[in-house]
């Protein structure tokens, strides 16, 4: 049922893919009901389940159902980068140029007056073809032409009626592809305006909430790959719709893309097979950045314009991290220790020491995005995004959008269990102690789900919302998997450059869930080395501001090729520090 639901459009969350591992594609059944299955019985509260809750991965349509499906909101996606700015520099150039008898005695033809009046030797046969419209009867043509500056190339001409009338203007996408959303920004690439954004969830989801799911999906189904592609595109393609179309744009005047994403989602984007990527030693098909037609993949801009696919370093340093890299100008030297971490399912980590760059990538799991705690979801209207416990044992939260309590977000869920360890109800091991062990104005908050300790974060009754919340002993075991994966990450990084954590100069935290996180939280669960607070520095989307300043500015592609040069790879699957850091940062 999960798949037809998604087909006929139903955002339905499903971190696993249809698996029946995450119960996070909870319907309620109100006619033709089943049987749960050991699944089920073990995702679902036996509340529940009374109430005809089930997984629509686990249904199967065998006659008519009635189902209601709970109403999500759009996800908050962060679409802003920290202080962007840019001087406008593009590679395309656009001019106007008048052409008649006249002024073609001194030329042997309408190409070459072109090429002088553009210092250009080079055309595309597109253009050229555009040579047609010349109608050598009017007294004088009139021009818009398009050049790629880089390679001195004609690569568009538009007939113009009247003299008097401008260049009409043109525009480019810098457009960042992430594993959970897509961001889109359209820029006037005449004076650099930002026109608008538009955001969407990544219609890939449906197959998990990971890269590597979606792998799988691609090595077990021969059209996998074609799928995730034309889904993507597709996606994208609705995007322009509505983008062009909020802010009365021909789709015809976007000539240039800049696409970032992680290594994965790129090879997604261009049809290209990733089971090498999943597999030992992790190589991709391609790391450099190239240009390819829009025609090629079926985008709807321009078809003489062209698509950018900035550059990655490794199979799992994605060019979203680049243009991280770029939005903070790591290129730059200012003998400062910096470091640089993305947090998502997969954590990348990159820490500067002057030139020299080290990277590296671990597997946090999706925990921080919701999956796999038993209340946790995306940052959508309802999720906890922020929770303190007082003295008095008043629990204090807030809500995205200050809605109904829904679930808890990545955010909510580390902030809860700094305060749980701040009060003394969790261990450094990460064990919800006893009642009789804890304060008395806590000891009411104790509770048992599935024979485990839990947290009762908000009771069915209390509050908004007729939906108890909880924070299991599963729960926190998850948050201590992804929070030791990137601590450990980083104290490799630190222990190969020399480093000491109280060197560090500034903490880059890039991203959806870096934006949002409480800084002194993450260094008291130990996500983050102990700095002083004002040495965090949330710099939201900087993946969608680098490919903003790789569209803006075509100095902006070889300061991404010095950094990539000046990048140093670590792949930790191959190192022996890694499980005994892990271990050791796995506690609070």
């Amino acid at each position: 049922m999960l798949v037809f639901l998604k087909d006929n459009g139903y955002q339905i969350p499903s971190y696993c893919g249809g698996k029946g591992s995450c119960g996070k594609c909870k319907i309620k059944v109100i006619s033709g009901i089943k049987e749960p299955d050991k699944q089920e019985k073990l995702l679902l509260d036996k509340t529940e389940i009374k109430k005809g809750v089930r997984l629509a991965c686990k249904q199967k349509i065998e006659d008519d159902l009635i189902i209601d499906i709970p109403y999500l909101e759009q996800m908050s996606i962060l679409t802003e980068g920290n202080n962007f700015k840019e001087n406008l520099n593009p590679v395309l150039k656009k001019v106007q140029i008048s052409a008649s008898p006249g002024d073609l005695n001194n030329y042997r033809g309408y190409l070459n007056y072109f090429y002088e009046k553009l210092s250009v030797n080079d055309i595309t046969f597109k253009a050229l073809k555009k040579l047609n419209k010349i109608n050598s009867k009017k007294e004088k043509n009139i021009f818009n032409v398009i050049y790629d500056q880089q390679k001195n190339r004609i690569i568009d001409i538009c007939c113009v009626q009247h003299k008097k009338q401008p260049p009409r203007p043109f525009f480019g996408l810098a457009v960042d592809l992430g594993t959970t959303t897509i961001v889109l920004y359209l820029h006037n690439l005449t004076n650099g305006e930002l026109i608008g954004t538009f955001s969407l969830q990544n219609p890939q989801e449906k197959y998990g909430a990971d890269v590597i799911s979606r792998i799988k999906h691609t090595i077990e189904q021969p059209a996998g790959t074609k799928e995730l592609q034309e889904l993507l595109i597709s996606s994208l393609n609705q995007s322009i719709d509505e983008i062009t179309g909020v802010h009365n744009i021909k789709k015809k005047d976007i000539y240039m893309v800049s696409m970032v994403g992680n290594t994965a989602l790129l090879h997604f984007l261009l049809g290209m097979e990733t089971e090498s990527i999943a597999n030992s030693p992790y190589i991709p098909k391609f790391t450099d950045s190239f240009k390819i037609s829009p025609d090629i993949i079926g985008l709807d801009i321009n078809k003489s314009g062209f698509i950018t696919v900035l550059d990655s370093i490794s199979g799992y340093i994605g060019a979203d991290i680049t243009a991280d890299m770029l939005a903070v100008n790591m290129d730059q030297k200012n003998n400062k220790n910096e470091l640089l971490i993305d947090i998502g399912t997969n954590g990348e980590i990159v820490l500067k020491n002057d030139s020299q760059i080290t990277a590296c990538s671990t597997a946090a799991g999706p925990a921080f995005e919701g999956a796999n705690i038993l209340y946790g979801m995306a940052g959508i209207p309802g999720a906890i995004s922020s929770f303190m416990l007082d003295d008095t044992g008043k629990r204090i939260y807030k809500t995205i959008g200050g809605q109904k309590v829904k679930g808890i977000c990545g955010s909510g869920l580390l902030d809860i269990t700094a305060s749980l360890l701040e009060k003394k109800i969790i261990t450094k091991q990460g064990k919800i102690r006893e009642k009789k062990d804890i304060s008395d104005q806590y000891q009411e908050y104790i509770t048992e789900h599935k024979g485990h300790r839990a947290f009762i974060i908000k009771a069915e009754k209390e509050g908004t919302g007729n939906n108890k919340i909880l924070y299991t002993q599963k729960d926190i075991h998850e948050l201590q998997l992804a929070k030791g994966a990137i601590r450990a990450g980083i104290n490799i990084l630190l222990n190969k450059t020399g480093i000491k954590k109280n060197e560090i100069d500034r903490i880059y935290l890039a991203g959806g869930f870096g934006n949002y996180l409480n800084p002194k939280n993450a260094c008291k669960i130990g996500l983050l080395p102990e700095v002083q607070e004002n040495k965090v520095i949330q710099i939201g989307n900087a993946a969608g501001s680098g490919a903003r300043k790789h569209l803006l500015n075509q100095k902006s592609q070889k300061r991404l090729k010095n950094i990539k040069k000046n990048v140093k790879y670590i792949e930790l699957s191959t190192t022996t520090e890694f499980q005994n850091e892990f271990m050791k940062t796995i506690q609070f």
